[in-house]
């Protein structure tokens, strides 16, 4: 199928700008996942998790959504074809606009995401060494092995023998 101009233009609007409402709830949910995780609330930080999911996966159906328009443009669904497919339909740069703005939100949630996954990889470690202490053995170093699997150094001793 091949579309027009004007259709694409008017679908492309219409998925961009529900992805630029999504992005924008997503990147409310991880700022929601943050307080959650600086007050220790794992009701919460639960929540949080299963409106991060919703989030994500209404963000792959407005991509492949968005895959779909530029495939049936005549482009190929990659996002390196993105600019070729706004040039070629997008002469008043609204479809431009929408997607930077995307972007940009979509990188400031990727940075979030980024924090809160430190901060939970870090609160772990924390938990480790604590246990590790109780057990009486060393407090584990966490890292990563060859395969990129991670590796804590951490034993299954009892805490208490009977």
């Amino acid at each position: 199928m091949s579309l027009s101009a004007s259709t694409a233009r008017e679908r492309l609007q219409k998925v961009l700008g529900d992805s630029v409402h999504c992005v924008l709830d997503l990147r409310d949910v991880l700022l929601q996942e943050r307080g959650a995780l600086e007050q220790r609330d794992t009701a919460l930080l639960g929540k949080s998790a299963d409106l991060k999911e919703s989030c994500i996966r209404k963000l792959a159906a407005f991509e492949d959504a968005r895959g779909e328009i530029s495939r049936d443009a005549g482009f190929s669904a990659s996002l390196d074809d993105m600019s070729a497919l706004t040039e070629w339909c997008d002469k008043d740069a609204v479809i431009r606009n929408c997607w930077s703005q995307f972007t940009e939100i979509a990188r400031e949630c990727d940075a979030l995401n980024s924090t809160n996954g430190a901060i939970i990889r870090v609160r772990r470690q924390q938990i480790l060494a604590g246990l590790a202490l109780l057990r009486g053995g060393e407090v584990p170093v966490e890292s990563y092995g060859i395969k990129g699997s991670e590796t804590t150094g951490f034993g299954g001793r009892e805490l208490a023998e009977a």
